[in-house]
C-alpha cells in the first residue's frame, strides 16, 4: 500500500500538469479521495476493457494517457464513469504534459524504434538525422518489426524511396505536416 498522493507527486514531477495544452484535461478525471493505493494499472485510454481489468486485478487507481473527460460534465451518465465509482477507482491522465516533457511518449517511441541525433523541433515533434540513408522500405520494415505491427499505413505523395531525415511525433500529429516542410523532412512517423 503506498499513499496516492505520493504516486501522483512523482507522475507530476515528471510530467508537470504546467506542460498540458490548455485545450487538454491532464490530471484526475476522477479522484475519490483515496489516501492510500494498493494496486494501479497503467493504459493508453480508459476503455471497456480496462476498466474490467482493474476490477478483476483489484485495481483501486488507473493512470491512462488519454483524457477520460475532455469536455466538463453535466450530468454523470457515462457507463464507464458510474462503473469505476461503483467499484472504488480512481482515474487520473498524464496527456499533454506527458507528451511535451523530457523524456516524453515521442522520445519514447524513438527509444523503441533506435532513433537517435534527435532535435526538437516542435513541442510535440524531434528530428532524428540518420547518419547513414535508409531506403523507406527498410524503415517500414524496421517500425513493423520494432512495434510488433503487421502493417503500416504509409501516405507517400511525392515517391520518396530513400530516407535520412525523419521526423516522429507519438500523437496524431496532423497539424504540424505544414510545419515540417520547411525541415528538410523525408518521412513523418505519427
Amino acid at each position: 500500500m503506498i499513499k496516492t498522493d505520493y504516486i501522483i507527486s512523482k507522475i507530476e514531477k515528471y510530467a508537470s500538469l504546467d506542460l498540458a495544452e490548455n485545450w487538454d484535461n491532464s490530471g484526475w478525471q476522477i479522484d475519490l479521495g483515496h489516501d492510500y493505493t494498493n494496486k494501479v494499472l497503467v493504459a493508453l485510454s480508459f476503455t471497456k476493457e480496462v476498466l474490467e481489468q482493474a476490477i478483476t486485478n483489484d485495481c483501486d487507481l488507473i493512470v491512462t494517457h488519454h483524457p477520460l473527460i475532455f469536455e466538463p460534465i453535466k450530468k454523470i451518465n457515462n457507463p464507464l464513469i458510474n462503473e469505476a465509482i461503483k467499484n472504488n477507482i480512481c482515474v487520473y491522465c498524464a496527456h499533454t504534459n506527458l507528451d511535451k516533457t523530457y523524456g516524453s511518449t515521442t522520445d519514447a517511441l524513438c527509444g523503441v524504434l533506435g532513433l537517435q541525433n534527435l532535435v526538437t523541433v516542435e513541442d510535440y515533434i524531434k528530428i532524428s538525422h540518420l547518419k547513414d540513408e535508409l531506403a523507406l522500405e527498410q524503415l517500414i520494415e524496421n517500425i513493423k518489426q520494432s512495434l510488433s505491427l503487421d502493417s503500416v499505413k504509409l501516405i507517400n505523395p511525392d515517391n520518396v524511396t530513400i530516407v535520412k531525415n525523419i521526423a516522429i511525433c507519438a500523437g496524431g500529429g496532423g497539424s504540424f505536416v505544414n510545419k515540417l516542410k520547411n525541415d528538410d523532412v523525408d518521412v513523418f512517423i505519427t
